[in-house]
């Protein structure tokens, strides 16, 4: 997302008044004198009930809005309605109406000058009038920027992103579990490694020496430290806690860290998981957070209050995948508070880490490779040969159009304008309002339906009429267009409901669908299938995340060209069947079956349970030699997907069938139920669209442009 600045500056007056004055913004500048609704008392009293409220909702057994989170919306709100006084409020909601009409987000950017409102919890800021906690939504991210004379532009790095990770554990504090510790961070970039994002390497000893000459073996890119910290109210600095020699606490200080990691230009990111790291005192730049910021590394993010362990892997794991693609730093922020949120609801924990900046776009990194072309697999033989002229399809010269990278070398595109006018598509691109990855389906002819011949020789296997509904075969030509290379997941639909409060969550009754059934009340997945392919989704809510993402269903001629290619192939990889390339009957029976009957008696027993069997989707993606031609994955198998189409005969077929019509839509590609037959490129079943079942789902594709 691209953003325009609500630049803030806070200074004191005399007593509890503040001069409060906008630097920039879309609607220009202004000022005003505001009084801060607190006294002393009073502030040290609302802080309290925080603390108590967040350590409350850590726990996770309210289900309701407890006094103490009334009190964290009323802080918040307070401190709003201080900030967006009289004529800055009104500038706000200007710039943030415009920002809304370019489809841009606002980034309220906070200049505290004074010490005693620099240590309060701006991360709790609350609009009333929209129900809305500014710093938990990318429209609206939240940083604190501190004013430094040298601004580092964007470092120029080629992935992987090298992560040094120190986990810190003196014998004479609370101990840590080490291994927990580390075994977390690593579930948590574990993905990003296996695709040469990240490369994450832990620190073997817990002393500052162990520290010092790590660094020196660099280059390091993001230092994420996890132990014991503070705050020393009689030295007004923050600290963190080492190890000495004999494996004592040894206290560094933030002036000797900063000393220590302010050297090495590569170093761009800072996350600190020990107690309040982010608190300050009498200075703005007490906290071991501005500290290092002023010391060169332009992001430090740390906690200003305790935050479990729970929370801050759950804010690395987002943290960490947002920045390998390439977001803005303020994106990533606010999307790894939001995680926090959708893990466990009714927690506030979200607004424990504080941002600490001095980049003055929320560029940190400018990724050199370029994407690369997925392989593409050797056309096998067609299934019917058939001498056709091949219409010319040619594409309008277009000046190239310059976009940002993410760490895997990938386009991301916030629009299909973005498209419109440049010489060559990407033959993959990252659409940023789903984070999904996409892959150009190049414009062109190809294959589409059976041979009517041939679909009468499975007479054996399936019904007549609905073989007859694959045909003719025919030459269709499509244009340029992209597909979700993976189905829409669990955890992607999760992004969607987040935004669509009043859509409802996937459910269902029936044993098979159990695990698929979404909580309620905390409207989130099961943990076990958060990256399975979103299933109990009707025709119509797939449309309203197809729209919600700026996308389409495709239609049933994209689908298949999507699965096929221009060869006429039976399965995505080709004429052979294959049962381990793809999750299907046969995967979960082990083995083909010789006749239909087989399949009934593995199936039955199954469909039969008046308990739950198990779950029997698979993670997207998890059968990567069953790609098509163009690297979509799971197109065959796994769950059905619904396509933008009516189930109707097609152009010049004899085949006539009592459901064609305005009533069934299409869906594609088979589940983990079906057989090889239905596995096929050109099968075609029907549903009715309000229809919501266990094993069917789907995947986007692109509108045109």
């Amino acid at each position: 997302m691209q953003y325009e600045d609500f630049d803030v500056s806070i200074e004191a007056l005399s007593g509890r008044a503040y001069r409060v004055a906008v630097l920039q913004s879309p609607a220009g500048e202004a000022q005003e004198s505001v009084e801060f609704p607190f006294d002393t008392l009073a502030l040290q009293l609302h802080l309290a009930k925080l603390k108590i409220a967040l350590l409350e909702s850590s726990s996770g057994r309210r289900l309701v809005l407890s006094q103490e989170e009334k009190e964290v919306l009323s802080f918040g709100k307070a401190l709003f309605d201080f900030l967006m006084h009289g004529e800055i409020g009104r500038r706000y909601d200007v710039s943030y109406d415009r920002c809304q009409q370019a489809g841009k987000g606002l980034r309220l950017k906070l200049r505290i000058q004074d010490p005693t409102l620099a240590a309060l919890p701006w991360e709790f800021l609350y609009d009333q009038r929209f129900n809305h906690y500014l710093a938990l939504s990318q429209r609206t991210p939240l940083l604190r920027y501190l004013e430094l004379p040298r601004p580092l532009p964007p470092l120029r790095v080629a992935p992987p992103l090298r992560l040094l990770g120190m986990v810190a554990n003196p014998r004479n504090l609370p101990p840590l579990n080490v291994a927990v510790e580390k075994e977390r961070i690593e579930q948590a970039v574990a993905g990003l490694q296996a695709e040469g994002l990240l490369e994450l390497i832990w620190l073997g000893g817990q002393g500052w020496r162990d520290l010092q000459t790590t660094m020196r073996r660099g280059p390091w890119h993001i230092f994420h430290f996890i132990g014991h910290g503070g705050f020393d109210r009689e030295r007004d600095e923050g600290y963190l806690m080492f190890a000495d020699a004999q494996g004592e606490a040894q206290r560094m200080s933030a002036t000797s860290l900063a000393r220590l990691l302010g050297d090495h230009d590569t170093l761009r990111v800072a996350l600190l998981n020990a107690c309040e790291g982010g608190q300050s005192g009498t200075d703005v730049f007490s906290s071991t957070a501005a500290s290092l910021v002023r010391s060169g590394i332009p992001c430090v993010l740390a906690m200003q209050y305790a935050i479990t362990d729970e929370a801050a892997i759950e804010f690395a794991r987002t943290f960490y995948e947002a920045l390998a693609d390439g977001l803005p730093i303020e994106t990533t922020v606010s999307d790894a508070r939001k995680s926090i949120t959708l893990h466990r609801e009714g927690s506030l924990e979200w607004g424990t880490p504080v941002f600490f900046t001095h980049a003055p776009d929320g560029v940190l990194f400018e990724f050199t490779t370029a994407p690369a072309a997925p392989p593409l697999q050797k056309p096998a033989k067609p299934l019917v040969a058939e001498p056709v002229k091949e219409p010319v399809v040619t594409r309008r010269p277009r000046p190239k159009l310059p976009w940002r990278l993410n760490a895997r070398g990938l386009p991301m595109i916030e629009s299909w304008e973005q498209l419109q006018e440049v010489d060559e598509l990407p033959s993959r691109i990252l659409w940023l309002k789903d984070q999904k990855e996409m892959a150009l389906i190049p414009g062109g002819p190809f294959t589409m339906g059976t041979p009517e011949a041939e679909a009468r020789k499975l007479t054996d296997w399936k019904k007549i009429e609905f073989l007859l509904a694959e045909t003719p075969q025919r030459r269709v030509t499509l244009s340029d267009y992209y597909m979700d290379v993976t189905p829409v997941t669990h955890a992607d639909y999760a992004r969607f409901i987040a935004a669509n409060p009043d859509h409802p969550v996937p459910k269902g009754t029936h044993p098979l669908a159990l695990p698929h059934v979404w909580d309620e009340k905390r409207r989130q997945p099961p943990d076990d299938v958060r990256h399975h392919p979103v299933v109990l989704v009707d025709w119509h809510s797939a449309m309203a995340y197809a729209r919600w993402a700026g996308k389409a269903l495709p239609t049933e001629e994209q689908w298949e060209k999507g699965v096929r290619g221009t060869d006429g192939r039976i399965f995505p990889w080709g004429n052979e069947w294959d049962w381990q390339r793809v999750n299907s009957a046969e995967r979960h029976h082990g083995g083909d079956f010789n006749k239909v009957g087989e399949w009934w008696d593995w199936w039955n027993p199954i469909n039969d349970a008046k308990e739950t069997p198990g779950i029997f989707t698979s993670p997207v993606g998890a059968y990567a030699s069953g790609a098509s031609p163009y690297g979509l994955l799971d197109m065959a198998g796994n769950v059905w997907e619904w396509c933008d189409a009516w189930y109707d005969a097609y152009p010049g077929s004899q085949a006539q069938h009592q459901d064609f019509g305005r009533k069934y839509r299409v869906v594609r590609g088979g589940s983990w139920r079906n057989d090889r037959l239905i596995l096929r490129c050109a099968n075609r079943f029907r549903l009715t669209p309000d229809f919501r079942y266990y094993n069917v789902g789907f995947r986007c594709a692109s509108t045109a442009f």
